[in-house]
């Protein structure tokens, strides 16, 4: 969930760039110029922040894909391992159990 995140703050902060942008573009009084100017270092400083964190998501992604395969596999060894010590506890039973003998 967090690199979907991820790339919805990275799109919205190419939005606000574009915004921004724009802003500088229409003619206007130096404060509203400046404001402009200080929004788009805002959202550049942002879409940075948001291009590392997709950068770093991306990076853990095979790590996590590794780990949870190992995980499967050693499940699935438990298992295994689990059906033999059940199918020994069954045979020791039988082991164990008296035995009748019929003498007549």
């Amino acid at each position: 969930m967090d690199a979907l995140e991820n790339v919805l703050g990275l799109y919205r902060a190419e939005a606000q760039l574009t915004a921004a942008e724009s802003a500088l573009k229409t003619p206007s009084s130096s404060a509203v110029i400046q404001a402009a100017e200080e929004e788009k270092a805002e959202t550049l400083a942002r879409l940075a922040d948001a291009e590392a964190q997709l950068a770093a998501a991306r990076g853990e992604a095979p790590l996590k894909a590794d780990a949870a395969a190992r995980a499967r596999d050693e499940a699935r060894a438990a298992a295994a391992e689990k059906v033999s010590a059940v199918e020994a506890s069954r045979e020791a039973a039988r082991m164990m159990s008296p035995v009748s003998i019929f003498i007549s």
